[in-house]
């Protein structure tokens, strides 16, 4: 956070792995948020310019992609594929970094790394975020997880330039914005990149400054066996709902309350979203391949709930009225969080100067759990998380070199 990450909430990444089948009801939720649509987004990929150089490295631009790239009820066969690391040249890249990384191609997906990061705007305290270095570090940072989703919070139009120039990005990932398109983070929104294949986009706000989007992403889980040799998700093509969320913060809250319940309706209308794609027909998060050999005619929708949820303490979320199904994904790779030595606060004003120094005024600043991951499936299950952004950044004199990656002090640890 205090460089490297954001202020008010340090990044987490989530491996979600298949297997073993963990069975997850989804159960509909009476209280609402708002009547109004989701409103479709364009997504985009960058395309090189023929004779550029190759790469994403070389000339082009971010284009449009024509959406849905295929029939979802029609994809249980042949799956378009995540889209693997790209071998051009990219910035600080490492002889032979990308190696063995499409080994296994066409043999669907066993694993799924999620990085969820709010980048911490520049509106206030600008004159000592040094915004234009952190924002090159925050970019190696992301590269280095090699992540399937990444949702950032508190994206900035210079900030969207900076991330979609690097070679890395644009060889792999497609984005819910682009240079020329900032509806999303103007002055300052969310934005979504990903590997895997986009059905769809969308977005809603909860308020003037406060909003979600929402991406609708498909890939093809791959076949694996458990100890007794029983198959698992059968290679079938799997749905997965993937939003980046910042909801409402307890900055203007009176002191010793809350705003728990607008971060509930806010959560609920995402929900609500949900139940509107599960009524496509479509959609089944209760379909269970494992004891149903014809729940494959109905694709299996997996749900992610990620970003910044400024969750005011670490229990919060059992006064979000959450379907049942929903696990948080921190609290199962490590059982005791809330212990002090297990404490993973991504709010951290007693480590974070830039927390710290944005703490609400006359108020005691507290370390917080605020941004979460948590994850509603039938076919998945988390395997490892960990923080980000935990150290600060080098200063100028020791970067030995522009183009290293390594603009943080220390390896990250896995909290």
């Amino acid at each position: 956070g205090g460089g490297g990450g954001g202020g008010d909430g340090t990044p987490q990444v989530a491996t979600v792995a298949g297997g073993p089948l963990s069975s997850y009801s989804y159960s509909s939720s009476s209280s609402t948020s708002g009547k109004r649509p989701f409103t479709p987004i364009p997504v985009y990929r960058f395309r090189a310019k023929t004779g550029g150089g190759g790469g994403g490295g070389g000339e082009g631009s971010w284009e449009v992609v024509d959406l849905p790239g295929v029939d979802l009820t029609e994809c249980n066969g042949t799956t378009p594929q995540p889209q693997g690391e790209g071998e051009g040249e990219g910035e600080g890249e490492d002889e032979g970094e990308g190696e063995g990384e499409d080994e296994g191609e066409g043999e669907g997906v066993d694993e799924l790394v999620v990085v969820s990061y709010n980048v911490l705007f520049p509106h206030f305290h600008g004159e000592v975020l040094d915004t234009p270095r952190r924002t090159q570090a925050m970019c190696a940072l992301l590269r280095a997880q090699k992540a399937d989703v990444i949702a950032l919070q508190e994206v900035t139009p210079p900030f969207l330039h900076a991330l979609l120039a690097k070679p890395w990005v644009r060889e792999n990932y497609a984005a819910t914005a682009s240079p020329d398109d900032h509806r999303t983070v103007s002055p300052d929104g969310q934005l979504l990149l990903t590997k895997l294949e986009v059905n769809g986009a969308t977005t809603y706000g909860f308020n003037r400054s406060k909003k979600v989007i929402l991406f609708d992403l498909f890939y093809r889980q791959k076949s694996q066996r458990s100890q007794r040799s029983r198959s698992l998700g059968g290679g079938k093509c799997r749905r997965l709902l993937v939003p980046s969320l910042h909801l409402t913060s307890d900055y203007r809250a009176e002191a010793g309350s809350t705003k728990v319940t607008e971060r509930r309706l806010q959560l609920h209308t995402l929900l609500r979203e949900y139940r509107r794609l599960e009524a496509q027909g479509i959609v089944n998060p209760l379909s269970d391949p494992l004891n149903d050999p014809l729940s494959g005619s109905s694709i299996p929708t997996d749900m992610l709930i990620v970003g910044d949820l400024n969750a005011a303490s670490e229990y919060e979320d059992e006064q979000y009225e959450l379907p049942t199904g929903f696990i948080d994904a921190w609290r199962v790779c490590h059982p005791n969080a809330n212990v002090p030595e297990s404490r993973a606060y991504t709010y951290d004003p007693a480590n974070n100067p830039l927390a710290m120094l944005n703490s609400p005024p006359g108020k005691i600043a507290r370390g917080k759990r605020c941004d979460r991951i948590m994850v509603c499936s039938s076919g998945w299950e988390p395997t490892g998380m960990w923080l980000l952004g935990t150290k600060p950044m080098l200063p100028p004199s020791e970067i030995k070199s522009k183009q290293s990656n390594n603009l943080w002090a220390s390896a990250d640890g896995g909290g």
